[in-house]
């Protein structure tokens, strides 16, 4: 009784759980050979973040896209999702590349005026 999640739900599951657990693995291992100064420990640490928000999203755009009942409203919810990736991997970015954040940020900025037309 009730709905189940579908087998693309619990993949897609797994496949975050392996990609962070991979990732960690990684951010470890180059934590200890490079000594990484701690902006750099920042933006890796930083990018797990986007990597999970990126993966959620897309997950849940293409739940959307699959079940595409409404569109009047779910093309709302779409453009408002994609505004959580756009969001992260601004911030990420800007992060790493200061002198190039307020280029990104423009960008966003111009999405974001987008979803709210």
């Amino acid at each position: 009784s009730g709905l189940r999640p579908s087998r693309g739900a619990y993949l897609t599951v797994a496949g975050l759980f392996a990609a962070a657990l991979v990732g960690a693995v990684i951010f470890f291992i180059d934590l200890g050979i490079t000594k990484m100064r701690p902006q750099f420990l920042a933006f890796y640490s930083s990018a797990a973040f986007v990597f999970v928000s990126f993966g959620i999203s897309m997950g849940t755009i293409w739940a959307h896209l699959v079940n595409y009942r409404n569109p009047r409203a779910q093309s709302y919810v779409v453009r408002i999702v994609v505004l959580v990736p756009l969001y992260s991997v601004q911030s990420w970015l800007s992060l790493r590349f200061h002198d190039l954040g307020f280029f990104f940020g423009g960008l966003r900025d111009a999405y974001e005026a987008y979803v709210i037309l």
